[in-house]
């Protein structure tokens, strides 16, 4: 008797995913430029055609942004992903080279010295 190949819903397939994801500080940064190149911080609506197209780049990256919220332990509790957005915006902030200031003093990236902070968002 042949066995029949285990089938796997894709929504718990993609849960899991996500999960998996969420410890990976490269998806955290991914999730950044999600943010950056949706228009997220942006105005996206008014009466030119141009509207729609990015309101819809605006919902997409929000929807990712709920994905990978939902992997989360800690979670805003009106459903916004707000933890999501705070890991991918810490992440790139702390990837960030110094920046060169006007008197040429430096500005040295965020410490992390509080590793239990982590300890939160970990994977389930």
């Amino acid at each position: 008797m042949a066995k029949r190949p285990r089938t796997i819903d894709p929504e718990v397939q993609n849960a899991a995913d996500m999960v998996e994801l969420m410890g990976y500080r490269a998806f955290h940064r991914f999730l950044f430029t999600v943010m950056q190149r949706s228009g997220m911080a942006g105005v996206a609506f008014g009466t030119e055609v141009a509207t729609s197209y990015h309101e819809g780049r605006r919902s997409l990256g929000i929807d990712i942004l709920r994905m990978a919220d939902g992997a989360l332990v800690v979670r805003a509790p009106d459903g916004q992903p707000f933890a999501a957005m705070s890991i991918a915006i810490n992440e790139a902030m702390r990837s960030q080279t110094p920046v060169e200031t006007s008197d040429d003093a430096t500005i040295p990236p965020p410490i992390d010295d509080d590793d239990d902070d982590d300890a939160r968002f970990e994977r389930r």
